[in-house]
């Protein structure tokens, strides 16, 4: 059996399997040199093409594409706004029990951020 690739080539099932993945987005075959890892909106992991990327952001972290419709956005040691994966966000980073925001485990003191932090000593 041949299966018709991306430039309109034909391969067989060996050479399919051995040095091709299919873009999880518009289904087109690729060379595995031309797709990129990525985790899609269910959170498996998929290759896309990189005309694909578009609904895709970089997680901030790891740099693993990560669908549009699961980056999350965190805050980082220096406070700064982060898009990252949902596997970044829970082993790097904690919910600040005032705002209910993601911060960075780090810059974390008695379940609260630096903000609410200072606010609530500002109240003592």
């Amino acid at each position: 059996e041949m299966t018709r690739i991306v430039n309109g080539n034909w391969v067989c099932q060996s050479c399919l399997e051995d040095y091709y993945e299919q873009c999880a987005e518009c289904g087109e075959w690729f060379h595995r040199d031309d797709v990129s890892w990525a985790v899609d909106s269910d959170g498996d992991e998929v290759y896309i093409c990189g005309d694909c990327t578009d609904s895709y952001t970089t997680c901030d972290d790891c740099g693993v594409y990560v669908h549009d419709d699961i980056i999350c956005c965190v805050r980082g040691r220096r406070g700064g706004e982060r898009e990252v994966c949902p596997e970044c966000r829970d082993n790097n980073y904690e919910i600040c029990e005032e705002c209910g925001e993601y911060y960075h485990h780090d810059s974390m003191m008695d379940g609260l951020c630096p903000d609410c932090r200072a606010e609530r000593e500002e109240e003592q």
